[in-house]
């Protein structure tokens, strides 16, 4: 018997396994094509949210700067008429907004009228509620993102006084080499200038710079609080630094090198030059309303009857001198020794030179019309390690010329020695000088060569009232987050 195999036809299994591969194929090639697309888009919506909540937290800075620099009608919406400030350019184009609430020591809410609070001397809110929105432009098949930021803080009343700075010049401040200003307890060395600020090289400041001018930065520049200008805030070819918070300006640009680091938001009239920028959008804001730095007047402190009269009020001793020519030698030798708190009044300059370690065995003022110098290692020491205020005043109503203060070759003091150097016409620090206390000068007001002082806030008894008007309002920020 013959068998005989069956033959099957599986021509047909080829094509079928092939249109499967196919398919197959065809639909991992879809997965990660969405997958592309789903990453693209999230990146895009990550990058979104980013520059979004940057623009929110620049609303709310730059909030904070209407606040402390609006005088006493107190804004209640960034920028003013309410209409969003505008940022970058697609795809990281945004815009940003604020809104104020104001409340009254009980919690009262204080109403706005037009988008202003308008407070007096004895009517003001005690805290701020700010809202800061930031919103990026539509992405392609998406939806614009919001994000909002709140901010909680309480507002104060500031007065004009402007002893309470480190360095206050009423001229034109510069700074030229090696500077280091430490604060008194943290970064509260603040500087101010009615005019312009020169920060040249090598300088380190725990505080914030304020001028009314134009900011120059040349060389390298350390700044733990804010940069903030009237005209601007420029740079040098070279220059470098930091600046731990804002840096804003009224008018004009902002033009700083790539290299120069800012950790909080940039706010310019004008435009702003600088790299970081495109790294972090809504970081930036130009061409939007800055605030100017409030406006402080130089404080007046006269030698007239009555502003001795608080001194007397205060303890002190007054006598006068008249003999220039042994001004310095009673000063040094018989009124620093005197115990208690002597003030010297006198028409002379005073001026120092070789005297070093000069004993002080009280509190010493000295008014002297005709201003004062130092030269040659002059220094000045507590007799038993205790404290001891030492004040250098020309009097602002002196008809004297000159009337400014110098100082050179090491002028230095112990550490238990704050001093107040106070003129109404220009101050000059130079060659390796240590100081503890506040320069305030109704002039220019020039540092030299390797300055180091530390703010120690020194009483002073007498000023006019009439150059201490209320200002305008600080703010202490409470909190400050993210919302829904």
């Amino acid at each position: 018997m013959s068998m005989r195999w069956k033959r099957h036809d599986d021509d047909g299994m080829t094509l079928l396994v092939a249109i499967m591969v196919m398919g197959v194929t065809m639909a991992l090639v879809a997965t990660v094509i969405g997958v592309a697309i789903t990453t693209g888009n999230q990146s895009g919506r990550d990058r979104q949210r980013t520059a979004a909540i940057n623009a929110a937290e620049a609303a709310t800075d730059a909030s904070y700067a209407a606040i402390q620099s609006s005088g006493l009608n107190l804004p209640c919406e960034w920028p003013a008429g309410g209409t969003p400030a505008s940022a970058g350019a697609a795809p990281d184009a945004v815009t940003s907004v604020s809104t104020i609430e104001y409340f009254a020591a009980d919690g009262t809410p204080m109403p706005c009228t037009g988008g202003v609070l308008v407070t007096t001397p004895t009517a003001y809110p005690a805290q701020a509620r700010i809202v800061g929105d930031g919103e990026t432009n539509q992405l392609a098949g998406g939806t614009t993102n919001l994000r909002r930021m709140e901010a909680l803080a309480n507002v104060s009343p500031v007065y004009g006084d402007s002893l309470n700075k480190a360095i206050f010049a009423d001229g034109t401040l510069v700074f030229k080499n090696q500077t280091t200003l430490t604060g008194s307890s943290g970064p509260d060395a603040d500087v101010y200038s009615n005019e312009g600020f020169t920060c040249a090289n090598n300088q380190n400041f725990a505080g914030s710079i304020y001028a009314q001018g134009t900011i120059t930065v040349q060389g390298s520049c350390t700044v733990a609080g804010d940069l903030w200008a009237e005209s601007g805030v420029s740079n040098s070819a070279g220059a470098n630094g930091t600046v731990g918070g804002r840096v804003l300006t009224a008018t004009n640009d902002v033009n700083l090198p790539g290299n120069f680091a800012i950790n909080g938001t940039v706010l310019a009239g004008g435009t702003i030059n600088w790299s970081g920028c495109s790294a972090s959008p809504g970081k930036c804001v130009s061409g939007t309303t800055v605030a100017p730095p409030p406006e402080l007047p130089f404080p007046v402190i006269n030698s007239d009857p009555a502003t001795l009269q608080e001194w007397v009020d205060a303890g002190y001793s007054i006598v006068s001198h008249s003999d220039c020519a042994t001004v310095k030698d009673e000063i040094k030798d018989t009124y620093a020794k005197q115990p208690g708190k002597t003030l010297v009044l006198t028409d002379c300059r005073v001026s120092f030179a070789k005297d070093k370690d000069i004993p002080l065995y009280g509190d010493l003022a000295i008014f002297a019309d005709g201003g004062f110098s130092s030269s040659q290692q002059v220094s000045f020491v507590s007799n038993d390690g205790s404290p001891r205020i030492l004040h250098w005043i020309v009097p602002a109503d002196t008809t004297a010329s000159p009337c400014d203060i110098t100082t050179d070759n090491q002028f230095n003091f112990a550490t238990e020695v704050n001093m107040l150097v106070y003129t109404p016409c220009d101050i000059s620090f130079s060659n390796n000088s240590d100081h503890l206390g506040q320069v305030i000068g109704g002039g220019d007001v020039t540092i030299n060569n390797q300055f180091a002082m530390q703010y120690r806030e020194v009483p002073v008894w007498g000023v006019d009232p009439t150059s201490l008007p209320l200002l305008r309002y600080k703010i202490d920020i409470v909190h400050k987050r993210e919302i829904r």
